[in-house]
């Protein structure tokens, strides 16, 4: 039943049992998040690139270790307060010792 229901044969049943105003509800809100998912889509390659590009550039910095990760700590937008950005990565310091550093963020 379950496999009927999700074959383009069970969804054209269904389909043809729906008014014409339900049939554009349903086209649109699809339409809606087509746009929303393409949207969230591009947000998170662009944030794989800026991880790319950060790693590529460490890997060009002397003392270059296999090991070591990269740490975004803008993440895309600089902190409004850089003394408190200070205080933090401080914190961060503190509780990760070099175990965690590897596995990165």
């Amino acid at each position: 039943m379950l496999k009927t229901m999700f074959s383009l044969q069970g969804i054209s049943l269904l389909m043809s049992l729906e008014s014409k105003e339900q049939k554009n509800k349903i086209v649109m809100l699809a339409s809606i998040f087509g746009v929303c998912t393409t949207i969230l889509v591009g947000f998170y390659w662009a944030r794989v690139d800026s991880i790319m590009n950060a790693q590529a550039i460490r890997k060009e910095m002397p003392g270059y270790n296999e090991d070591m990760n990269v740490y975004d700590t803008s993440c895309g937008a600089p902190f409004s307060d850089e003394k408190a950005a200070s205080e933090l990565l401080v914190d961060i310091g503190k509780d990760c010792d070099s175990d965690c550093l590897k596995a990165g963020s």
